[in-house]
């Protein structure tokens, strides 16, 4: 799972068995970069002292 995985954690607390997904196959770089370039978008850097932070 590259992005998603809150909504997907909350999904499951809430007792939600299906989630509307979109699925692709992507090497690790891509994966990586799908990752980073929301966060920044919105301003959230991860992480306490404001870098970026790989999960």
């Amino acid at each position: 799972m590259v992005v998603g995985e809150r909504r997907w954690r909350a999904a499951q607390q809430d007792g939600i068995e299906t989630l509307a997904a979109m699925v692709w196959e992507m090497d690790t770089e891509t994966a990586f970069i799908a990752q980073v370039v929301p966060r920044t978008s919105t301003g959230d850097r991860g992480g306490r002292d404001g870098q970026l932070s790989r999960r």
